[in-house]
């Protein structure tokens, strides 16, 4: 459930249909965060969560909500690097840390009206 709610909203997302799209994050993370909380020692769902965490960032950053944005990228960035201290089950995880730096870095940059 959570899996179809995290497509459908990065399709709303790209759609610009962003009421729906933060509807349907909200479900995929609530849904996929329980099961996260429920089996921490299942990378998949680990992943999926900063996946989540990472794309709603992404909606939220062109929507111009800076400050969410931020939120969820930290929260991606945990979340992945808490999964890399113990996993290596995919090679997804490293890419998913490494774009929520890179967002992290570009708003820090944009912030500080550095070119």
């Amino acid at each position: 459930m959570g899996t179809a709610h995290l497509h459908l909203a990065e399709y709303l997302s790209e759609q610009n249909r962003n009421s729906e799209a933060e509807a349907n994050f909200s479900a995929a993370i609530r849904f996929i965060g329980e099961h996260a909380n429920a089996f921490p020692d299942v990378g998949y769902y680990q992943g999926l969560l900063a996946k989540c965490s990472l794309s709603h960032g992404k909606m939220l950053l062109a929507a111009n909500r800076v400050n969410e944005a931020r939120l969820s990228f930290k929260k991606a960035l945990v979340v992945v690097e808490s999964l890399l201290s113990v996993s290596d089950e995919t090679s997804e995880y490293p890419h998913l840390a490494e774009e929520a730096k890179f967002h992290l870095t570009e708003m820090d940059r944009k912030e500080a009206g550095t070119p």
